[in-house]
């Protein structure tokens, strides 16, 4: 009641994946063979499944024990899904002549993709610009490879507190992987309006890749710090010499910033017996603010 045979368990429905995950399966002899069984194992895709071991031996004394080979699923950086294929037995080489030439059935495997259409920005908060000229920067790269360039717009969501460069960025198949950097720089103005938060804006990704197309990159937060002080300048404040044969001297007033709404400042002599101002005050709007007015 005996019949050659190569036993696999199972033959189908194992998973491995990308992130690592691994099956087994098993392989033994039906009957007792007069010689050695060695059956060739191969992966019909190196770059989805490997195995644990490229061949099975059986001998007279071990047909009966099941042989455990282990799959392992290979990660790549490519969104494909989860991928068929399978674990090919090759005839058995045996000098037994009913053994020889059998061939086991294959094993079907799906490997797990574990691949996802990202950007990734880095950092996407936390950096400082400056009215004095300091810079930052961040970087973009992607999660995984694209089948084609991936590009994106970058702006700035206020261009008088900071500006960016370049204004997009393209990400390749061969450089998906390599962060590409971003500078941001702080503008000076001349108004004391404090430390601004602004942001710089990442459109979303425009790509032949139906899998990147449209995705839209965080925004990166900033804050540019200010360097205006509120002040007014008189020049000079002493040293000025009038005479009673009607000698006249000058002086300048000016804003150290730009101010949101008019400034006015009065002006009067503390002894008009000695000595007159030529306007009771000086007003400055934002649009003069910083150029010197003379007072006589």
């Amino acid at each position: 009641d005996d019949a050659a045979g190569i036993v696999v368990t199972p033959t189908s429905g194992i998973v491995t994946s990308e992130a690592g995950g691994t099956a087994t399966f098993t392989v033994r002899l039906s009957s007792t063979p007069t010689a050695n069984v060695t059956i060739a194992l191969s992966s019909s895709d190196g770059s989805e499944g490997t195995l644990s071991q490229n061949s099975l031996t059986f001998t007279p004394a071990n047909a009966f024990n099941p042989q455990t080979i282990t799959v392992s699923g290979v990660d790549d950086t490519i969104i494909d899904g989860s991928v068929a294929y399978t674990i090919v037995t090759a005839p058995a080489t045996s000098t037994d002549p009913v053994y020889s030439g059998r061939d086991a059935a294959d094993v079907s495997v799906s490997n797990l993709d574990n691949d996802v259409a990202g950007i990734i920005v880095t950092p996407a908060s936390g950096l400082v610009t400056s009215e004095a000229g300091i810079t930052a920067s961040f970087t973009m790269r992607l999660s995984s490879t694209p089948s084609s360039d991936v590009i994106v717009a970058i702006s700035s969501s206020d261009t008088t507190e900071g500006t960016v460069s370049p204004s997009s960025i393209t990400i390749t198949t061969a450089n998906w992987n390599q962060p590409q950097p971003v500078t941001v720089t702080g503008v000076d103005d001349t108004i004391a309006d404090g430390n601004i938060n602004y942001s710089i804006v990442t459109a979303a990704a425009s790509s032949a890749d139906p899998n990147f197309n449209g995705v839209n990159p965080s925004d990166v937060s900033v804050i540019n710090n200010d360097n205006d002080s509120p002040g007014i300048t008189v020049t000079p404040t002493s040293g000025l010499v009038t005479n009673e044969g009607g000698g006249i001297a000058t002086f300048q007033i000016v804003l150290n910033t730009t101010p949101t709404s008019d400034v006015t400042i009065p002006l009067s002599s503390t002894d008009t017996t000695e000595g007159t101002v030529s306007s009771p005050n000086v007003t400055f709007t934002p649009a003069d603010a910083l150029i010197p007015k003379v007072v006589t």
